[in-house]
């Protein structure tokens, strides 16, 4: 495989350096303050950076902090903002003497999202964006004391918290090949299914399996119920994806106690199911 090497640029070729600094919350205000009409921030993102910043787990990546030729701050508000939230000091590749005029060249790019990461770093995962979705419901789940899932803690998962999971699970993970395919929400399904399979890997298997062929149950069989609304619409919001995980395991505790169900339901003043 070809290695690529710093290459010597001619002197004077251009006035844009880059430079490695700590940024201090103190550096970051001050960085902030010198950006006229500052960027809009967006509080996700920033709750979201500050979670690693506190966590220990902020590393230098290629999406640098940028200053233009007169001295004035024109991309990472977002980071610099997170450094004073969480009050942690971090390294950052600052560039300056970006052009101004060059702006409209910044952020055009996609977002590299938690799907792309595992693409990068696991070659034995198939369908990155199931796992994707449904690590970031198992890391609410796990995070919540196995009590619930809740929208808000999913929206403040992090790309390195799903690595991790996955890094860390990554036999588990590998080892739920019944998913693809599903009807509904397959992320859905893969994260009840690495809940399900921790109580009861044989009984979660031919629950699965039972959800995605059709058949092996009763007219008035909560899995019919649980099937008939999967295949009804896809689920696209965390609010659906959550409901539905509810039901699955609402679905699956009557299936195991051999319970029938006409029609099955979850409401949000309702106690989240605890799979059993």
């Amino acid at each position: 495989m070809e290695k690529i090497y710093p290459q010597p640029v001619t002197r004077g070729t251009t006035d844009v350096f880059s430079v490695v600094e700590l940024i201090t919350p103190e550096r970051a205000q001050k960085m902030l303050a010198s950006s006229p009409g500052n960027r809009k921030s967006r509080a996700v993102r920033i709750e979201r950076y500050a979670a690693q910043m506190k966590e220990g787990k902020w590393c230098l990546v290629p999406d640098h902090i940028a200053v233009d030729e007169n001295s004035q701050l024109i991309n990472g508000h977002n980071r610099l903002a997170a450094v004073i939230k969480s009050n942690i000091s971090v390294l950052m590749q600052v560039d300056y003497n970006i052009k101004r005029k060059d702006m409209p060249s910044i952020d055009i790019g996609s977002v590299r999202t938690p799907a792309d990461m595992l693409c990068f770093l696991f070659s034995n995962i198939n369908n990155y964006t199931m796992v994707a979705g449904g690590v970031r419901m198992l890391l609410a789940w796990y995070k919540s004391g196995e009590t619930c899932v809740a929208s808000k803690p999913m929206n403040y998962v992090t790309n390195a918290e799903i690595i991790d999971f996955v890094r860390d699970n990554e036999e588990e993970i590998t080892s739920i090949k019944s998913i693809v395919g599903m009807p509904g929400s397959p992320a859905t399904l893969f994260a009840a299914a690495f809940i399900l399979r921790r109580i009861d890997r044989t009984k979660s298997d031919e629950f699965m399996s039972m959800i995605k062929e059709g058949y092996g149950y009763g007219k008035k069989s909560p899995i019919l119920a649980l099937r008939d609304q999967l295949l009804e619409r896809k689920f696209y919001s965390n609010i659906e994806r959550i409901n539905m995980l509810a039901k699955v395991f609402k679905a699956w505790n009557m299936w195991r106690n051999n319970k029938e169900c006409g029609c099955l339901k979850w409401v949000d003043n309702e106690s989240f199911p605890i799979p059993q």
